[in-house]
């Protein structure tokens, strides 16, 4: 009896290690909105529709499918495994090779600025970041959230030493998190805590890099720190990259009905027929701070204790190439 008992607490430890959750990732507003609809008419991904992905977690196992491309990682193993299940091809590359090939990026944008010309335009970015908690959230996926408010704060002074002439650049971005702790959030966390620990990146590595790209490392460190303290998981995330001034107009874009028309317009034979109504002029957004983009991305189902295991597999007969990350290090050698 004790022994089945045993048995049964061990099968209960190991499901509460498996999560399934699904979200998706939606454009919901901002001045640039209809651009980038216009982007995804051409061939883009439709986020304006929504993206919507899967995750799976299963101990020191997770897949993420979007789509037609699934990204699985297996701590065990110390691999990330790229699988493009249209095209039938898949990548590898372990952690070791993916550090190595971060550790490269700082020498490599050294040698790319020390091949541009001698310039006299200096720039200098400091950035500011604070976060509150504002209150109580939705009930989302059947889970009660409570709302953090995290905002980064750019500011960039852009100075011609030559002429004497300076100019500053501000954004903002704000990110409003709904955190929750559904049923078998905690296997999420423990994965990412297991990677981390697996894959470290060295720190003076990750600080090169920053400096090299005008970041001030003490505020990135702030960074962390406060995303850190979140207790739960992110159940909503609305985050809006804020521009300075007021909004601009709301334009619509054309749709490719539109495009071929006005192409074939200029043709002999195919001019129109009718005279199209004047539209009115875009009317410009009420001064305030400019919304370039929002987008949010919202958890829409959770299953506590349930994985596929198929998920975490390369199926038969998929082609193996190499891994892009893994090309680009040999490429800087």
């Amino acid at each position: 009896m004790k022994r089945l008992f045993l048995l049964a607490l061990i099968a209960m430890a190991a499901n509460a290690a498996d999560l399934t959750y699904t979200e998706t990732t939606q454009l919901t507003g901002g001045s640039m909105k209809s651009m980038v609809g216009f982007a995804a008419r051409l061939g883009g991904t439709n986020l304006g529709k929504g993206v919507t992905s899967t995750v799976v977690v299963s101990g020191n196992k997770q897949a993420s499918r979007s789509g037609d491309e699934s990204t699985v990682i297996d701590v065990d193993k110390g691999t990330m495994t790229t699988i493009d299940y249209k095209a039938k091809k898949y990548s590898t590359i372990t952690f070791e090779e993916m550090v190595a090939a971060y550790e490269q990026m700082p020498q490599a944008m050294a040698d790319a600025q020390a091949k541009q010309p001698k310039s006299d335009v200096k720039a200098d970015t400091k950035v500011k970041v604070t976060s509150k908690a504002t209150g109580a959230g939705p009930e989302i996926a059947g889970t009660s959230t409570k709302l953090v408010e995290v905002i980064v704060e750019s500011t960039t002074t852009v100075k011609d030493e030559k002429k004497g002439d300076t100019a500053t650049i501000t954004s903002t971005m704000r990110t409003e998190q709904a955190m929750g702790t559904p049923q078998g959030w905690q296997a999420i966390r423990d994965f990412y805590r297991r990677m981390a620990a697996k894959m470290p990146l060295r720190p003076d590595a990750a600080t090169q890099m920053m400096r090299q790209s005008g970041l001030t490392v003490e505020a990135m460190d702030e960074a962390g720190k406060k995303l850190a303290t979140l207790d739960g998981m992110s159940m909503r995330s609305v985050m809006q990259m804020i521009g300075s001034g007021p909004a601009g107009p709301q334009v619509d874009m054309p749709s490719g009905k539109d495009i071929a028309r006005g192409a074939l317009s200029g043709l002999p034979g195919f001019g129109r027929k009718k005279q199209e109504p004047a539209k009115e002029e875009a009317k410009a957004a009420p001064a305030g701070p400019n919304i370039l983009l929002e987008f949010t991305t919202e958890v829409k189902s959770i299953q506590p204790g349930v994985a596929d295991a198929q998920a975490f597999v390369v199926p038969a007969g998929f082609k193996e190439q190499e891994h892009p990350m893994k090309r680009l290090a040999r490429e800087k050698k």
